[in-house]
């Protein structure tokens, strides 16, 4: 009976433990993943999408924006 109960605590614990330790990478690594994509998918926007309707000097703009996310 003793032993079971202090198997069933041991188990909780490392559960605990790797539940926490998969939320604390979640948090840490998700985000970098989301800026990257974005940093990504505003590039590929400046370079393909916008030159199309810019004026010449919002083109100029425009090529700022894209060299200071690169």
């Amino acid at each position: 009976m003793i032993f079971q109960i202090i198997v069933w605590i041991h188990i909780g614990i490392t559960l605990s433990f790797f539940i926490e330790l998969g939320i604390v990478t979640i948090i840490v690594h998700v985000p970098k993943f989301i800026v990257a994509a974005a940093k990504d998918a505003a590039k590929t926007t400046l370079n393909y999408a916008a030159p199309l309707y810019c004026t010449p000097h919002s083109h100029s703009i425009v090529l700022s924006y894209r060299n200071a996310l690169t």
